[in-house]
């Protein structure tokens, strides 16, 4: 599916990204796909008793911590199956505005769809905090790139108050 990849290709003047751009992103997230299959598979192999019955199981911090520990991958591994897991677990939905990538990709005519990634709840706490169920949540990119370091709260009051001014904007236009 079509994402915002990159600021420097943007749709033409009626949304539409260029044929060629498409092809790149699908294949981008083929190559993605490609990743979490293998690090899924180096996963069963190497944690052995510590493979869960099904991606839930792993929502538990105890469950994910115990299966990394056992299969000690390289951190590229980790990182695609941990993303992956985070995404499986919030529904492919942005924890902050709501968004879901899916629903998304419909509502746009199958144009594109959201770019998820995880963030950290409480960014200050650095690598300790990187691998965390509890400290990461899905977010889309644009929520991602505006709330940066802040803490949520701050974040969402900013987020209410882009609303709020979005609204009035529309209102005195007559939308």
């Amino acid at each position: 599916m079509p994402v915002w990849g990159t600021m420097l290709r943007v749709p033409d003047d009626k949304g539409r990204l260029d044929p060629d751009h498409i092809d790149h992103i699908a294949a981008r997230g083929r190559r993605a796909c490609d990743r979490v299959e293998a690090a899924t598979s180096r996963f069963q192999i190497k944690g052995g008793p510590c493979w869960p019955a099904s991606p839930a199981a792993l929502h538990e911090p105890k469950a994910w911590q115990a299966l990394r520990i056992q299969s000690r991958l390289g951190s590229e591994a980790v990182r695609n199956f941990f993303d992956a897991l985070i995404f499986d677990r919030d529904g492919y939905t942005c924890h902050y505005c709501g968004r879901e990538a899916f629903q998304f990709y419909e509502e746009t005519g199958q144009r594109r769809t959201l770019w998820l990634v995880v963030d950290h709840l409480d960014a200050s706490r650095k690598t300790p905090g990187l691998f965390e169920v509890e400290n990461s949540d899905t977010a889309c990119w644009t929520c991602n790139t505006i709330k940066g370091p802040l803490p949520e709260a701050a974040f969402l009051e900013e987020l209410d108050s882009l609303v709020l001014a979005r609204m009035k904007l529309l209102t005195r236009r007559g939308a």
